[in-house]
Order: structure tokens, then C-alpha cells, then sequence
């Protein structure tokens, strides 16, 4: 979560240059991308019958993996493992981002606003699908023994 958010602050920068900016809109991102887990993970989840986990391909091509992990952002999964439009995603972070208007400065209460709030929301969701279906293989190769040469 922290790194993220660090990204999106130096990435949106809506409450001004320099450190005291920065500061400002790294809570804003820290709180962004805080309310989006939860309303992503649990809230819709909960409301729509969905489940919020990701479950990882395992096989194929690194290409074919990578784009099943970014298609997860778009596909959702019932709680009866039915395949579906994510409601839960695009719900939760567009609610997330109405809330967001309540602590952002008045200029950036826009739709082009929300839009780049959400659009990098949704891209940290799928970045965290890609390192989700990843991340064992990498742990794999960085703890492989070496066997000892003769």
C-alpha cells in the first residue's frame, strides 16, 4: 500500500509542489488507495455476492499469464465461481472516489479528476493481480539452493 501510494502522490500531485504538497497528497493517496481496498475487497464484495480473491492461472506463457492477472481487474467471479462483469471493482473504487471528493482541494472535484483517480486505481488493482500471480515463481528462483560444487 505504501509504495502506491508514494506513486500516485508523485503522480498527482493536486495540492501543490514541493515537500508540504507532496505530504499532503501522499495521505490523500494513502487514504485512496486505503478506501479502494476495502470497498473493492469487502464492502462490494459483500453487497454484490462476489468473491474478492484472486485466483492465479498458474500455467502458460508469461504473456498469457500477464493478461489473465490485468483481465481480473474486468472479470469478477460470483460466490457460485459464475464469471462476470467485476462490479465490485468498478463500484468500489467509483464509490471510493466519491468519497475521496470530501478531503481533495475544490479544483480537482472534477470528472476528469475522479476520472485519473480511478484510471490509477485501476491500475495498481492490476498491477497487484500481475505481482499476485507472479510473485511465487520470483520467490522460487530468488530462494533456489545452489548445490554445493565438489
Amino acid at each position: 500500500v505504501y509504495p502506491f501510494a508514494a506513486v500516485g502522490a508523485a503522480v498527482n500531485m493536486e495540492f501543490g509542489p514541493g515537500a508540504k504538497g507532496y505530504a499532503k497528497q501522499y495521505a490523500a493517496s494513502l487514504a485512496d488507495t486505503i478506501g479502494g481496498n476495502m470497498m473493492t475487497s469487502g464492502v462490494m464484495p459483500s453487497l454484490f455476492r462476489m468473491d474478492p480473491r484472486y485466483f492465479r492461472k498458474r500455467d502458460g506463457s508469461g504473456w498469457a499469464r500477464a493478461g489473465y492477472a490485468a483481465s481480473r481487474v474486468f472479470v469478477g467471479r460470483t460466490d457460485h465461481g459464475r464469471h462476470i462483469f467485476n462490479v465490485t471493482e468498478f463500484g468500489g473504487i467509483a464509490v471510493s472516489t466519491a468519497i475521496s471528493n470530501l478531503y481533495y482541494p475544490t479544483g480537482s472535484q472534477t470528472a476528469g479528476g475522479d476520472a485519473k483517480r480511478m484510471a490509477l486505481q485501476l491500475m495498481w488493482d492490476g498491477t497487484s493481480n500481475t505481482l499476485k500471480e507472479f510473485w511465487p515463481n520470483i520467490r522460487d528462483w530468488l530462494h533456489r539452493r545452489k548445490t554445493p560444487k565438489p
